[in-house]
């Protein structure tokens, strides 16, 4: 999570050489997370949780993965990530311009 908002802040400064690593970067640790299905211990929490923690941002951060995977001609990786922002919040506009 603190990679995602790192890129949000650096998007915001419109340092968008710096913010798309850090949302791949942030997609790739979330992704990993989920495919694993570690439970979790005390200190470390499991997948789920951080999936709960990250769901309102996920299909943002799925959004900036998309684009920055888009900006460097992976145009399978971005139509992924589109696809599954595009499920997760059907009314974003943004998405179904970019899917198309």
């Amino acid at each position: 999570k603190v990679l995602y908002e790192r890129g949000c802040r650096r998007a915001y400064e419109k340092r968008f050489e710096l913010a798309i690593p850090d949302f791949e970067e942030s997609y790739k640790l979330v992704k990993g997370l989920m495919n694993t299905g570690d439970s979790g211990s005390a200190s470390q929490p499991d997948a789920s949780t951080i999936a709960l923690d990250l769901y309102d941002e996920y299909p943002k951060l799925l959004e900036w993965a998309g684009m920055g995977k888009h900006l460097r001609y992976d145009l399978d990786g971005a139509s992924d990530c589109y696809e599954k922002c595009s499920d997760l919040d059907p009314t974003n506009a943004e998405i179904m311009v970019k899917r198309a």
